[in-house]
């Protein structure tokens, strides 16, 4: 999808981090011609944001992975919508 808009995408979905512990996990990547924006500087917004829900992540420039601990659909979005908010932002800073 990021390629078809030319931008950035997300995807969430349940699974099992390495421990095989239940988590939701977060994966956000970019366009690759869209460079407006470094992926990982969302990593504080979302350790902020999902607090001790915050299991780790990582990745690079264009593509990160977080993983959190399990909560209600309705809650997980709401913080979303935020972390969206914290690329929108970034991203109409740079001008993109």
């Amino acid at each position: 999808l990021p390629e078809e808009t030319g931008k950035v995408g997300v995807v969430c979905y349940h699974g099992k981090n390495a421990e095989g512990k239940d988590c939701i996990f977060i994966k956000i990547r970019r366009a690759v011609d869209f460079s407006g924006v470094d992926l990982r500087t969302g990593e504080d917004k979302i350790k902020e944001l999902f607090g001790d829900l915050y299991m780790g992540g990582g990745g690079h420039a264009g593509a990160v992975s977080f993983r959190v601990h399990l909560l209600e659909e309705k809650e997980l979005l709401a913080r979303l919508e935020n972390v969206i908010d914290f690329f929108n932002t970034a991203i109409e800073s740079n001008g993109n």
